[in-house]
This record gives structure tokens, C-alpha cells and sequence, in this order.
């Protein structure tokens, strides 16, 4: 009795075709497997079905019947002595003096029989995976696009444009190597590559977990690539509403590619950011490659004028917060520690300024990031355990990092001051306002922000966040006011409707955000598509060679999977049933056969893996059967397989129920 989750989907018919003839052939060839080897040892096969339950397709040849069953599942074959549903066949003396019996057989030859189906899953696998690499597939890359400040792998120092390759011993080609090898970890993952300069790297990281899906991460996303993007989507726009990008002459137009900026050719996006952030108040001359009309080949260079991207801000003056990361190999690395909470900068021109008061903590970045090269001063209060917070001035030198080059991920970021490597909360405690700026007279200093809403204005379809607005919840112990800075860039023509608290009364503020002096954003508002590259193996050898190692490191995977659901460190709730499946296959479908090839591969080493796993009724139940018969000489008693068959049914129902569960709640919306 095979496992297979299996459904249907809504989606184009051929896609749809080909996701079933897929599925159905990798049930086919397990089957089949246990089919020819029955055979050939003169085991009676009296069905061999496609799918469970009723029959709604069937025909006779020679003694078999061949069906097809209402349940799309998987399948099985059955033959005279050997019956999941009725295991008393498996006991029974009568069925056992028939020589064409399964039970007549010997040990070593039903071991055959049941290892048949797995075997052949698995070289059926091995040759989609070969064939799949010999077709060519597009993958993401192995290439850091960007990494969250504060998380393991910025900790680490992974940077932009690094390159990972190697996870615990397994070699990462694409970025999704990296998200499996790392949600497989165990306690930490050892990992190493070259940084964009080409140096070599090796590193040791204890994952996090995410919040969003409960996986362990270390915080680092895929590449962009220099090629704008080109949707059919009007909600998805290729330069973002309200920035200086979409105010550029001439336009830039979707599929562009970039190739230079202000002359200088770049090679990819972490040369094309780096070219941004040496020139954030300076207006760019990008050069882009422009296809001319449906013709391939056909092209011409196009410059395009951007301006700056100037920072917009409510004129609130916010609490600056502690410590809570320390790059390693920054100038803040052995100085600084957590917890730690800046006070005041001083410098050779003047003064100490007070963070809150005469700087904006999120200027802070900015500032520094301008006085690289130079010795500063911060002021720094560190608390103690049972004594007074000690005072301590810590003099660095800030690296050419400018501010807010690095960016929160989620809205219980911390921000970023690239240029000395730390990572500090900004509270929603206002210490101070700007009179010249847009909460004046609104706002006063000590009152609490408890949300803000940010607002799509009249007119405007959608914008770098789509074409909703969007709430951030300060009141549940959340430090998001970076998150909510940065979002204001991203989305500048959105209005700004805070809650504001004063003295437990609770009022609330429409606020218009304004263009900063001196301050302007790395980004310019150009929306990339991610980086991918296309590789074919022409060679034979060299493709079986990386399909066997495919295989081989999937299965891995798969006993990872299952340890760590055991564990708890992945949650049930990242399983995929019948629903699940067949959409992710015809999604896939979509892409080219290839890409469904390289998934059926992946389904058919799975079926493998899960379906010799010792549970009753799969094919590891029996062989741990035959396992006991070959030691004791005889098999379990019939009292036993009934108890064992009972239980090995209702594990894969509870299976079959919690992931069909959890495909109806996806297709509903209650879970991603």
C-alpha cells in the first residue's frame, strides 16, 4: 500500500494534464516494481490499481485485474496472501499451502517484492533528475541579495553579494539549497563561501526562528538581477510610485537592463548599490539596455537621468533604544556590547550632541556614515548587574557604510548603523519634535505612539507595498519604528495616521510626511527582478553524476524532515497535502517540463523514503515483518498483525486528515 498525496487544481488544462500523467507514473513505476518482481517469483498478482477505493476503471488480463480507483492517493498491488486491509491472509495456513501464495514464498524472496516499488521510485528519480539537468533548469543563485540587520548571518559578517556554497558538508548551488540545508540544521549550521571580493569565508551560525513560518533562518534573501521587471500584473510596478525613479527622463521602461551608472559599467546589483550609495544626494546618469520591438537580438543603450531620493519624516524625535547586535569585524566589535544604549556623539568640531534631543537617532546611520575615516566619540551608558549603569566613552572609527544601506525585514526590526556595525531599537517614545516639521503642534515630547496606518492616498492603484493599507501595532511590546521609517521611503506619497497616547488619553493624527535637508535614501525606487541563472549539463555522465548526488542528498533531507517534526523544531504546520501538492505541481508545470520533471523527481524519491518507513500497511511495515519472521523463524502472530495493521491505519489517516486540514485552511486563507 503506497502513500501519495494527490488532488486536483484549478489551472490551465495542459498544466493540469501533465501534473496528472506526472503523479500518476510515479505511482505507476512503484507499483509496477512490486508487480514484475511478484511475477517473476510466481506470486498470483489478482489487482493491480491506481489509486484507492472504488473502481471506476477497470479490465481483465490473464488472471489480473487492472484498475483504476476513485482515490487518488497512490496505489497498490494486490496479491493472493497479502492484504493491508485484511492482514488475516498473511496469517492464514490455507492461503500459505498455495504455492502461488505470497506467503508461500521465502523470506529473502518477498523482501524482493516489497523493496521492489522503493527501488524503483528511486531510479526512476535518479534518471528525471538527469534528464531534468540535461534539458537545463533556471535556478536563483547561491547569492546574497540582502541580509537583515542583527540576524546570525549579518552577525557573522555575510554581506551583500557574498556567496554562499557549502551547508554542513552539502555542496548549495541555489538559494533554495541554502533554505533547506538550513531549516535541516540541527543547533547550528557551519557554513561557508566567498565574500564578493572573492576573499573565502567560513563561518559558524545558530539559526533563528522565523516568525512568519516557523523555520529556522539566519537571515539572508535571494539576489536581485539588473533586469527590471516586466509584468503582466498592473499592480506590480517596475518603478515605484512617488520616487525619484518614476520621476526619471527618460522613463525607464519594464525589461530594462541596467549597465552602467554615471558611466561606470556594473557588473551586477551589489556594483549597481554600491554606485547608489557613494551618491545618494547626487543625481545618476543609468544607462539601461532597451530591446527594440519583439525581434530578439535587437537593442539599443539608453541614459536615463535619475535624481536623488530625498528622506521624507514626521519631525519626531524618538527615544533611541539599546544594543541588541554587534557585527564581527566591525569597528564596534570588542567595544560595544549588547545591551548598551548610545547617548550622545561627539566629534573634533564641537560638542557632545544628545541623541534624541539635538540628533535624530534615525539620522544617526546618516552621520556616521559621512564621518567614515574619521575618530569619533559615543557616549555610552551600559547597565550593571546589583550596581549603578556605568558611563563609558567609546572612540571608533566608522567605515565608508552610508546610513540605511541596510534595511529592517519585519516590523520588529532593529536599525541599522552600518558604518560601525551595530544594531540598536528606536522606541516610540517621543523625546522631542521639529517645529519645522509635519507634527508640530500635534505631537508633543513624552507621548507614546501606539499604531500608525499608513495610507494609500486617492488615485493611486498601488505602490511598492501593493494596494492596501497597512497597520503597525506598537502597543504588543513591538519595536517597529524603524520598520516604520523605512516604509515611509518605500511608499512616499502615503499618509501617516498615528495613535497617539498622552497621559493614558488616547488621540489620534493625520500626518503628511516631508523631505528631510540634507538626507536622501541609497534606493532610487527601480523595481529589479530576482537573479536567475540557466544551466544545462550537456555532458551524460556529468548529469547522472549530479542526479545521483540529488538523489542522495534529498533523501537526507527527508529523514532530517521527519527528525525534526518529531523534535518540534519544524512545525506540522509546514506540511503539504493532496491540494498542496498538486498546485505546487502545476504551478511548476507552467515553468517547462523540465522544471516538472526535476518535482516529479523530487515526489518519487519521497514516495520512496515515506513509503519505507517501518509503519504498518506501508512497504517499511512489512519488511520489518519479514525482518522478524527471518529472526525467529516464523511470522508474527495473527493477534499481532491485526493490532500492528489497525495502528499503522490510523497513522496515516491522522496524516491523510491533518494535511488535508491544512490544505483546505491554505486555500481558505487562515494559513500561508
Amino acid at each position: 500500500m503506497e502513500l501519495l498525496a494527490a488532488s486536483f487544481s484549478l489551472s490551465s488544462l495542459p498544466s493540469i494534464l501533465y501534473t496528472a500523467l506526472g503523479l500518476g507514473f510515479v505511482i505507476f513505476v512503484h507499483e509496477l516494481g512490486h508487480f514484475a518482481v511478484a511475477k517473476w517469483c510466481g506470486v498470483r498478482v489478482e489487482r493491480f490499481s491506481i489509486g484507492f477505493g472504488p473502481v471506476i476503471l477497470s479490465f481483465m488480463k490473464g488472471e489480473t485485474e487492472y484498475a483504476l480507483s476513485i482515490i487518488p492517493f497512490g496505489g497498490y498491488v494486490k496479491m493472493l496472501g497479502q492484504d493491508d486491509i485484511d492482514p488475516n491472509q498473511m496469517a492464514s495456513e490455507q492461503v500459505a499451502r498455495d504455492p502461488r501464495s505470497y506467503t508461500a514464498k521465502t523470506v529473502l524472496q518477498r523482501m524482493a517484492i516489497i523493496s521492489a516499488g522503493v527501488i524503483m521510485n528511486l531510479i526512476t528519480g535518479t534518471m528525471m533528475f538527469c534528464a531534468a539537468f540535461m534539458m537545463g533548469l533556471d535556478s536563483v543563485p547561491s547569492t546574497i541579495g540582502a541580509v537583515s540587520p542583527g540576524s546570525p548571518a549579518w552577525v557573522a559578517g555575510i554581506q551583500p553579494g557574498d556567496n554562499i556554497y557549502n551547508i554542513d558538508g552539502y555542496r548549495i548551488v541555489t538559494f533554495s539549497d541554502i533554505m533547506r540545508r538550513v531549516t535541516l540544521s540541527w543547533e547550528k549550521v557551519e557554513l561557508s563561501g566567498k565574500h564578493h571580493d572573492g576573499t573565502d569565508y567560513h563561518e559558524t551560525i545558530i539559526p533563528f526562528k522565523s516568525k512568519d513560518d516557523n523555520r529556522s533562518a539566519i537571515g539572508v534573501t535571494k539576489a536581485n538581477s539588473l533586469r527590471i521587471v516586466d509584468s503582466s500584473n498592473e499592480l506590480i510596478q517596475h518603478v515605484f510610485t512617488g520616487t525619484a525613479a518614476a520621476k526619471a527622463t527618460p522613463e525607464f521602461k519594464p525589461g530594462d537592463v541596467v549597465k552602467s551608472v554615471n558611466g561606470k559599467p556594473v557588473k551586477d546589483h551589489f556594483e549597481y548599490r554600491q554606485a547608489l550609495m557613494q551618491k545618494t544626494n547626487e543625481s545618476l546618469e543609468v544607462s539601461v539596455e532597451r530591446a527594440i520591438g519583439k525581434e530578439p537580438g535587437k537593442s539599443e543603450e539608453v541614459k536615463i537621468k535619475v535624481e536623488a531620493n530625498p528622506v521624507r519624516t514626521l519631525g519626531l524625535l524618538m527615544d533611541i533604544g539599546q544594543v541588541s547586535a554587534i557585527r564581527k569585524g566591525s569597528p564596534a566589535d570588542g567595544k560595544f556590547q549588547k545591551g548598551d544604549k548610545i547617548t550622545s556623539l561627539e566629534t573634533a568640531d564641537g560638542p557632545a550632541q544628545a541623541i534624541g534631543k539635538e540628533i535624530d537617532p534615525l539620522r544617526l546611520p546618516q552621520i556616521l556614515g559621512e564621518l567614515h575615516g574619521q575618530e569619533v566619540t559615543l557616549n555610552v551608558k551600559r547597565e550593571r548587574q546589583g550596581a549603578d549603569p556605568e558611563t563609558l566613552k567609546i572612540t571608533l572609527t566608522p567605515e565608508n557604510r552610508p546610513g540605511w544601506s541596510e534595511f529592517p525585514f519585519d516590523d520588529d526590526a532593529a536599525m541599522s548603523i552600518p558604518s560601525i556595525g551595530i544594531t540598536c531599537f528606536v522606541l516610540h517614545s517621543v523625546i522631542s519634535v521639529d517645529p519645522k516639521g509635519p507634527a508640530e503642534g500635534l505631537v508633543k515630547p513624552k507621548d507614546q505612539i501606539k499604531k500608525a496606518e499608513l495610507i494609500l492616498p486617492p488615485g493611486v492603484k498601488s505602490d511598492s507595498h501593493g494596494d492596501k493599507n497597512f497597520e503597525l501595532d506598537f502597543d504588543n511590546g513591538k519595536r517597529s519604528w524603524p520598520y516604520l521609517f523605512w516604509t515611509m521611503q518605500e511608499c512616499p506619497l502615503r499618509k501617516v495616521k498615528l495613535t497617539v497616547a498622552s497621559q493614558g488619553a488616547a488621540r489620534t493624527v493625520e500626518l503628511t510626511p516631508t523631505p528631510a535637508e540634507n538626507w536622501y535614501t541609497v534606493e532610487r525606487g527601480v523595481h529589479f527582478e530576482f537573479l536567475v541563472d540557466f544551466h544545462r549539463d550537456t555532458n551524460l555522465s556529468v548529469a547522472m553524476g549530479r542526479a545521483v548526488a540529488e538523489t542522495r542528498n534529498f533523501m537526507g533531507e527527508i529523514y532530517l524532515i521527519l527528525y525534526n517534526l518529531g523534535t518540534g523544531r519544524l512545525s506540522v504546520t509546514q506540511m503539504h497535502g493532496p491540494i498542496g501538492i498538486v498546485n505546487a505541481a502545476v504551478q511548476i508545470s507552467d515553468q517547462g517540463f523540465a522544471p516538472l520533471l526535476f518535482f516529479l523527481a523530487y515526489l518519487s524519491i519521497n514516495l520512496a523514503v515515506l513509503n519505507f518507513l517501518p509503519i504498518p500497511v506501508l512497504d517499511g511495515g512489512h519488511m520489518a515483518f519479514l525482518l522478524y519472521e527471518g529472526i525467529r523463524g516464523k511470522p508474527p502472530s495473527e493477534r499481532i498483525l491485526i493490532i500492528l495493521t489497525w495502528i499503522g491505519l490510523a497513522m496515516i489517516g491522522s496524516l491523510m486528515v491533518t494535511v488535508l486540514g491544512l490544505d483546505i485552511l491554505r486555500a481558505f486563507g487562515f494559513r500561508k
